[in-house]
């Protein structure tokens, strides 16, 4: 396992995206109902994981999941992202898919953090994959 996800976090730091955590340094998430969840703190670092192999964050306020279950269809699930602490009056945007910021890797979900005059800031957040 550990040699899956140092052979992931190359990949990602070959793509010119700087790597935060691997799942190997993240507890394991109870979810039973999703089929991929998250617990990532504000500065990037995979707290809790189920389904996701890696967090990278390529700028303030910009987080890049990389889903390891290659069957999840990210164009078909439903992602539910929520901050936490104290993130009263900002926003989180999702965005499924290949994204620029995220170097265009493919089972890679962005999610980006909006205080309440819409500029990016860095807040932990749970996300999950139904």
């Amino acid at each position: 396992m550990r040699r899956i996800a140092t052979a992931a976090l190359g990949a990602v730091l070959l793509s010119g995206v700087a790597a935060t955590a691997a799942s190997a340094d993240a507890s394991p998430a109870i979810a039973p109902y999703a089929q991929a969840a998250a617990k990532v703190g504000a500065d990037g670092t995979l707290q809790l994981t189920k389904g996701f192999d890696s967090v990278t964050k390529p700028a303030t306020g910009r987080y890049c999941l990389h889903v390891s279950d290659g069957t999840i269809n990210l164009d078909q699930a439903i992602i539910n992202a929520t901050l936490t602490g104290d993130g009263a009056g900002a926003g989180i945007r999702v965005y499924p898919g290949p994204t620029k910021s995220c170097g265009n890797a493919a089972r890679t979900i962005q999610v980006a953090i909006l205080d309440t005059n819409k500029a990016l800031f860095d807040q932990g957040f749970f996300v999950a994959v139904s």
